[in-house]
């Protein structure tokens, strides 16, 4: 299966921006999941929890105001118009070949608010109306990294 490679745009302060960094989509995304996935225990993260190698579908928005580290090729199922919200004061970490995407609808993407952090190493985000939106509503700054 041939791979696209598009730019990763990233929305800042109502501007739509170029990242910079290809990132590559492909039949694999989709098929490397397989199988079944389960809903998560819970949609709203207050504590450190750690999400390592499961199949997730998610069927509402996953609030995190503590610490999230998804890791281990875990992959997250997005029903459409769903979105990982990263409050003030929340970290979101992503790692290990993990896959956030949709396999029927678009879904809405990370919304990282005011004083949230988001961490994004070797991790392929896909069929997202917006990746990874960074908010700055007069309450501080939103941090993340992105790296492959």
């Amino acid at each position: 299966m041939k791979n696209f490679v598009k730019n990763l745009y990233i929305y800042i302060f109502g501007v739509v921006m170029p990242l910079g960094l290809p990132i590559s989509l492909s039949a694999q995304c989709y098929t490397a999941c397989g199988g079944s996935c389960t809903a998560p225990a819970t949609y709203t993260i207050t504590g450190t929890d750690t999400w390592p190698g499961y199949n997730y579908c998610l069927t509402s928005d996953l609030t995190i105001s503590g610490t999230l580290n998804i890791t281990s090729a875990t992959c997250l199922d997005f029903a459409a118009n769903k979105e990982i919200i990263v409050t003030n004061g929340g970290t979101l970490n992503i790692s290990g070949s993990s896959q956030l995407y949709a396999s029927s609808a678009m879904w809405k993407g990370i919304r990282v608010r005011a004083g949230g952090t988001v961490n994004i190493n070797d991790a392929t985000i896909a069929n997202a109306l917006i990746g990874l939106l960074a908010e700055n509503n007069g309450g501080g700054e939103s941090f993340f990294t992105v790296t492959n």
